[in-house]
């Protein structure tokens, strides 16, 4: 891939959500994917999230309501656990979470 320039915008990564370039400070971080932060939303409520707040869970973005009520009636209507991802990478935690740097 060649050199990202600010002209061009060849060599930068495309949004997992939409397929366009994203720009160095449009750039937001879940388990590894690169999205733009205004894509960056729940799944459910469409709510602008950060990676802070965000849970992934079957690779869809939620905030941290949305993925505990899903997961919840998951949980209850399924033999399998629910494996989910809070903050892109740790399991749901009262500790503060970090976001995932790409």
């Amino acid at each position: 891939a060649s050199a990202w320039s600010p002209e061009s915008g060849a060599g930068l990564p495309h949004c997992q959500l939409c397929g366009q370039r994203v720009y160095p400070l449009e750039k937001q971080c879940c388990n590894g994917l690169i999205y733009h932060r205004s894509c960056f939303k729940c799944h459910s409520c469409r709510v602008q999230l950060d990676g802070e707040n965000a849970a992934m869970l079957d690779n869809k973005i939620f905030c941290p309501i949305h993925f505990f009520e899903l997961h919840e009636q998951l949980k209850a209507t399924s033999s399998k656990v629910v494996n989910g991802d809070f903050d892109c990478q740790r399991p749901p935690t009262t500790d503060r979470i970090r976001s995932v740097s790409c």
